[in-house]
């Protein structure tokens, strides 16, 4: 087997000693082990209640146990509340379910008209419902809305609208009292308006005292009479007769 021929100066190398190399951090001066000013470094202290010292034979599953553990925090759960109706002059007005579903009928019969005084198809159907035939129908119509979203009591009285106040304000045929406030005005109740002369059924109540109604036998924007949406100022309202629903 050839071996490779010695290298002198690898020789040379190996026969020399050389110093073991110490890192000595820069700018820090030495200390003497001398200086009295030297302290050991105390141990870090543990506070109290984070890692107490367990008993002899306790395991370390029951010494995890015993840490104690953060206070749960309970989330705040948003309850949906029933909000006002908005009128779209930016009113609020209380809705309750019956009136919302008497106003929904309601608005559903806009654009109906009559095809001859006091007639039509529709209309002619209202009328029958009371009893009635060619006469006006403002009262049969917000009788019939009534009547549909479940109104208790409603009489052929609502025909005449006289028979409307008298019966809110005995709190009978249907109805649950009488007001004169807009304020206190609910979506669903009968509006008697003009001096007694006429009625519709709330839609919204207007921050300017007004009310927006839903009318049978008045005027339409297309010409001729029908039902149609309204809005009535203060002075044309007489007051409001509160229906169970």
């Amino acid at each position: 087997m050839l071996r490779a021929p010695a290298n002198p100066l690898l020789a040379q190398l190996r026969a020399r000693k050389f110093p073991q190399a110490v890192a000595v951090a820069p700018d820090v001066p030495a200390v003497p082990a001398s200086d009295p000013g030297l302290r050991p470094m105390a141990p870090p202290k543990i506070p109290s209640g984070v890692l107490p010292k367990p008993p002899a034979g306790l395991s370390l599953g029951a010494l995890m146990a015993s840490v104690p553990q953060p206070a749960e925090t309970k989330q705040a759960v948003k309850v949906d509340r029933p909000q006002p109706t908005r009128t779209p002059t930016g009113g609020t007005v209380p809705m309750t379910g019956g009136g919302k579903r008497a106003v929904a009928w309601a608005m559903q019969n806009l654009g109906v008209r009559e095809s001859g005084g006091n007639r039509g198809v529709q209309i002619d159907k209202w009328q029958r419902e009371f009893g009635m035939a060619g006469q006006p129908y403002c009262g049969a119509f917000i009788g019939a809305a009534m009547r549909r979203a479940g109104a208790k009591g409603i009489t052929n009285r609502i025909v005449y609208v006289p028979n409307i106040i008298a019966d809110a304000k005995s709190k009978r045929n249907g109805f649950a009292g009488w007001y004169t406030n807009a304020r206190q005005a609910r979506v669903g109740d009968a509006v008697v308006l003009l001096n007694g002369g006429h009625v519709g059924m709330v839609v919204g109540v207007n921050r300017d005292g007004s009310v927006t109604t839903v009318e049978g036998n008045t005027s339409t924007r297309g010409g001729g009479e029908g039902v149609a949406r309204k809005r009535r100022s203060g002075s044309e309202i007489t007051g409001f007769a509160r229906v169970r629903y």
